[in-house]
């Protein structure tokens, strides 16, 4: 059984496809130089630089959620 503290992981870095923003948690840097499509959609990089992106269904009421490691 794992213990829950080897689930958790710090959040690194914020990206915001929408406002085309980049916001380090660590440093408080905050670039706006992302140079991708203009989406509405989150992106959570992890510690470990695993990053989970969030955006929202483009048919129906749902958000979709995806995980990369």
């Amino acid at each position: 059984m794992l213990k829950m503290n080897c689930l958790v992981r710090k959040l690194k870095i914020k990206r915001d496809f929408f406002s085309h923003k980049e916001h380090n948690l660590e440093t408080g840097e905050e670039k706006k130089k992302l140079i991708y499509q203009k989406e509405n959609v989150l992106q959570f990089v992890l510690e470990d630089n695993t990053f989970i992106t969030a955006r929202p269904s483009g048919t129906e009421p749902k958000k979709l959620n995806s995980i990369s490691a």
